[in-house]
């Protein structure tokens, strides 16, 4: 059953990125705060097939403790998940990376 969830999961992914993706680029015109909103409610997809095809359930402990105000959020990267799951516990957001991952292709 794993398999075949997580099978499912994958192409729901597959069908899904490439249409979004054109949509995000096409965004570029957009005011600063609606192509965010627009590019993060990919992440609230995917975490909502991960729940619904895989049956990822999640909560915030200690949520009463996030800052309301602007903030720096450090992470240990322990998955993937974590990445999108911030896109909806602490938005809106930036990215802040390495300058060295920039020289990865296709990233950089």
């Amino acid at each position: 059953m794993t398999v075949l969830r997580s099978t499912l999961f994958a192409l729901a992914l597959v069908l899904v990125t490439p249409p979004y993706a054109i949509v995000a680029l096409l965004s570029f015109p957009l005011p600063r705060m609606a192509r965010y909103r627009l590019i993060s409610a990919w992440s609230r997809l995917v975490l909502w097939l991960a729940w619904v095809l895989c049956g990822i359930r999640w909560r915030v402990e200690g949520r009463k403790h996030l800052p309301d105000e602007p903030a720096v959020i450090l992470s240990q990267h322990q998955s993937a998940w974590e990445t999108l799951a911030y896109q909806e516990i602490f938005p809106p957001q930036v990215m802040v990376l390495k300058r060295e991952l920039l020289w990865i292709p296709f990233f950089g």
